[in-house]
């Protein structure tokens, strides 16, 4: 999780030397070597399916389908922001983030190939839609990790750099995505229950079990008893990584504004952290929404 301190990255073991301060959490990882046309970034994040507009599963693992054109808003707002024709939304600009923060381009090469034998390990699990993708993204964890291993040894600072290359690359698009979503939603409250409830199809899948202890106008409990992730990277002796999955939400849960917004969320223990469940809570907090000031 999240420690608040100024990431920096130290060789070990070996002499030691002033260590480089992250640079800001900037969109310069999804910097790519050719811009492309105008309308492409839709092209590769939205695909048709069925005659209509449709979302890939990536994107659906950020946000959900209401989000859908918020997150497109928020992207397409980013003019460093540029995908070309073989990159996802999550595992490429991960890999590029981890490289950089290692200091070898050339670690992106050995990061694709131990993913591609990884996910090859994982084919008979991968039925397709959320399954395959959070496969894809828990392989990827696990592949920089194992990569890593030799040039990082400690453990905790090779926590610390994969959580900072999953998580800040996309920091930006999503707490936009989800405060835009929330700010033109007529009910912030029900949007918001409404997109979770979707997730849980569209983003997590049958892998995960999820509970709805409370369900009520005004709270809403979406409660993980199973974490496919935690399983996936527990399997493979490395269900501490979980946690830097888990971590990622605070990119939306930091978009809900409750004096805006007119309610709170908070997830009080995580399975990765030794929880028996992961309890996601949103309540109204019975004041009336704020209106979110007019864009300048």
């Amino acid at each position: 999780m999240r420690s608040g301190r100024p990431f920096r990255l130290r060789k070990s073991p070996g002499p030691t030397k002033p260590s480089p301060v992250m640079p800001p959490p900037a969109m310069c990882y999804w910097r790519q070597k050719v811009a492309q046309p105008n309308g492409s970034l839709r092209a590769q994040l939205f695909s048709a399916a069925g005659g209509g507009g449709g979302v890939d599963q990536t994107a659906y693992a950020l946000l959900g389908r209401r989000s859908a054109q918020h997150l497109e808003n928020a992207m397409n707002s980013h003019r460093d922001v540029r995908l070309d024709s073989e990159n996802d939304i999550v595992v490429a600009p991960f890999f590029d983030a981890v490289s950089t923060e290692a200091g070898d381009p050339q670690l992106n090469e050995l990061l694709r190939r131990r993913h591609l034998e990884l996910r090859h390990a994982h084919r008979h699990q991968n039925d397709g839609g959320p399954t395959g993708t959070n496969i894809d993204v828990a392989m990827a964890l696990l592949a920089a990790d194992q990569i890593l291993r030799d040039r990082f040894p400690d453990r905790e600072q090779r926590h610390h750099l994969l959580e900072h290359a999953l998580v800040e690359p996309l920091a930006d698009i999503t707490r936009q995505a989800t405060e835009s979503a929330l700010d033109t939603a007529e009910d912030p409250f029900t949007a918001m229950v409404a997109t979770a409830r979707q997730r849980e199809t569209y983003s997590f899948g049958p892998r995960f079990v999820f509970t709805h202890p409370i369900d009520s106008d005004s709270e809403f409990v979406s409660n993980v008893q199973h974490c496919f992730f935690h399983e996936l990277l527990a399997g493979h002796g490395a269900g501490h990584l979980t946690s830097i999955l888990c971590a990622f939400d605070a990119n939306w849960m930091d978009a809900v504004i409750p004096e805006r917004h007119g309610f709170t969320v908070d997830r009080a223990s995580t399975i990765a952290t030794g929880g028996r469940s992961c309890p996601f809570r949103f309540h109204r907090t019975g004041r009336e929404p704020i209106p979110a000031p007019p864009a300048p």
